[in-house]
């Protein structure tokens, strides 16, 4: 057995051009998209309108109506493609944001982190570096894609975070779940008195306390 090692190779020598190449060619194979994901995405179209502008990619969640939209980048992420990501989601309110970039830049990373934990639990920012890698001593002709999460919605915190908001007004989502739970639970009990068979008095009627003898009285 030879072990080798795998050698990055420049996107470009493999996809000549973002929009006309590798645009195309994610299209057709977004079941690599969906195991980068963790979700399972199917993509319809690309260069879909928004207004004036064309988006990308866009598809749904296997399985529901859930839309996705994917913004694709060579180089390294920037603003202007920032910007364009959320006026593609104001334009067609998506469940899923996938943004691709070569390279992310803190600054957008973070800011997909931000928008994350800000945003609400059914929305969900993806960012995925893209590369391109082959097996050292292979043929030259030979590569494989190299898709890589860099970031990803996390929905513990950002559930918390709303519930720390909508504390201020002495309700959260988990609380109304715990409410309606412990309401639940006090029918059932409720229910269940209510079927106990009531109890009947000792025979004789009333109870009657009997006195107490006093010191040194005799039994009788």
């Amino acid at each position: 057995m030879h072990i080798t090692k795998l050698v990055p190779v420049d996107i470009r020598q493999v996809w000549a051009t973002e929009p006309y190449d590798f645009t195309p060619w994610l299209l057709q194979n977004s079941g690599l998209l969906s195991e980068v994901l963790g979700v399972q995405v199917e993509l319809e179209d690309r260069e879909h309108k928004v207004g004036n502008f064309a988006l990308d990619l866009i598809g749904r969640v296997v399985g529901s109506d859930q839309v996705v939209i994917v913004e694709n980048q060579f180089g390294s992420t920037d603003h202007t493609h920032l910007g364009q990501i959320m006026t593609y989601a104001g334009g067609i309110d998506p469940a899923v944001v996938v943004w691709i970039a070569e390279i992310f830049r803190e600054e957008h990373r973070a800011a997909l982190d931000w928008l994350n934990l800000n945003t609400h639990t059914d929305l969900k920012f993806f960012g995925v570096s893209l590369g391109a890698v082959r097996m050292d001593g292979a043929d030259q002709n030979l590569v494989a894609p190299r898709l890589e999460l860099v970031c990803k919605p996390n929905d513990w915190e950002k559930l918390a975070r709303q519930d720390a908001v909508a504390g201020g007004a002495g309700t959260t989502p988990r609380n109304e779940l715990y409410k309606r739970s412990g309401r639940s639970s006090r029918r059932r009990r409720a229910s269940a008195v209510g079927r106990r068979a009531p109890r009947r008095p000792p025979t004789g009627g009333r109870c009657r306390r009997r006195p107490r003898a006093s010191p040194g009285a005799s039994p009788t």
